[in-house]
């Protein structure tokens, strides 16, 4: 008896053409946009904080994140991003916090084990955001153009059989308080996104390339790109 494995790596694209640029303001006309979607990020106060001493809720910045709404995006592209920081009370504040954003890509890889009670969960860092201080010309404002790289070109996909496997995508943002400030939330945010293995509109011209055959993601074979597991959760 012979056993062939077979690979299969399957090709995804995104359904709609990416959008190539962000406003490097928010009062930028064409700011609202249907393309892009706001985010706002949620404090979280430190475990031991005192709550007697801590700000009051209309005291804390307003943060919102902005990112195109399909939240799909090609494997090796530039997602654009922006986050605005708005601080009337403290304007100082907005600058500061400023300097305190991480915004990240993480593969997560999950395995339900144990017949589907339970799932093993592995992370992993694609990359890391360059962010560019855009605009903080109005006094408690700060304005920042982020750009963040979507893995390798060709060798990340969003998947899943459900209840069974997944390989995920999330942009993951985190502000942390300036280390002078006392009793103060740190925000953080996570948007699952969808990445794909080639660029939007391709298709056409690879089966005309390739008289009709269509061509395997030969990013994805890579013998070391397997599922990690680690304890389940």
């Amino acid at each position: 008896r012979l056993t062939v494995p077979l690979l299969y790596l399957p090709k995804s694209r995104p359904v709609m053409a990416p959008l190539e640029d962000l406003p490097w303001s928010a009062r930028v006309e064409g700011a609202n946009d249907e393309q892009i979607c706001s985010i706002p990020l949620t404090p979280t106060w430190p475990v031991r904080s005192d709550a007697s001493n801590t700000q009051q809720l209309e005291d804390l910045p307003v943060i919102t994140l902005t990112m195109p709404t399909s939240k799909c995006f090609a494997s090796g592209d530039t997602i654009p991003l922006s986050l605005e920081i708005e601080c009337p009370r403290s304007p100082a504040l907005a600058k500061l916090l400023s300097y305190n954003a991480h915004l990240s890509l993480l593969k997560r890889q999950k395995a339900w084990v144990s017949l589907g009670r339970q799932v093993s969960v592995c992370e992993h860092l694609l990359s890391c955001a360059d962010a560019y201080l855009a605009d903080d010309s109005q006094e408690g404002m700060a304005y920042l153009r982020l750009e963040l790289q979507a893995g390798e070109t060709g060798r990340e996909c969003s998947w899943r059989i459900e209840g069974v496997v997944a390989v995920e995508h999330v942009i993951r943002l985190v502000i942390f308080p300036p280390e002078h400030v006392k009793n103060f939330p740190a925000y953080r945010c996570e948007v699952p996104v969808t990445l794909t293995t080639d660029q939007y509109g391709t298709l056409q011209s690879e089966l005309t390339a390739m008289s009709g055959v269509p061509f395997p993601a030969l990013g994805l074979s890579d013998p070391s790109r397997h599922l990690c597991a680690s304890q389940p959760r």
